[in-house]
């Protein structure tokens, strides 16, 4: 996990709206492994920033907030973002592009 949140920080900073608070945003229905790896995210990310991190449910992005996607959801399409079809187990991918960024796992896991 630290590997993975390290990794996040590096490639996330530079895409990211600094004007912006940071939410974790997860689709409306959201896999069970998606909602423990939002929890643990907003967890790190409040200890990291100092600030409160919502996580969000909501099918588009809420404009007040730098989103930070977990998993598939349809507001992906609007920053230009596409998870990958099926990712193997524990294999992930990190996106960041047009203000927005997105992690997505496979596998039960996520």
């Amino acid at each position: 996990m630290r590997t993975l949140l390290f990794l996040f920080c590096c490639l996330a900073a530079p895409v990211i709206d600094a004007q912006k608070p940071l939410a974790v945003v997860l689709s409306p229905r959201p896999a069970a492994s998606d909602e423990r790896a939002a929890r643990v995210l907003q967890g790190y990310l409040q200890k990291i920033t100092g600030q409160a991190v919502p996580v969000e449910t909501k099918r588009s992005a809420p404009a007040q907030y730098a989103p930070l996607f977990i998993g598939a959801h349809p507001a992906l399409k609007k920053f230009g973002l596409e998870p990958p079809p099926e990712l193997p187990e524990n294999a992930y991918s990190l996106q960041g592009k047009n203000g927005a960024f997105a992690i997505s796992g496979g596998g039960e896991m996520g």
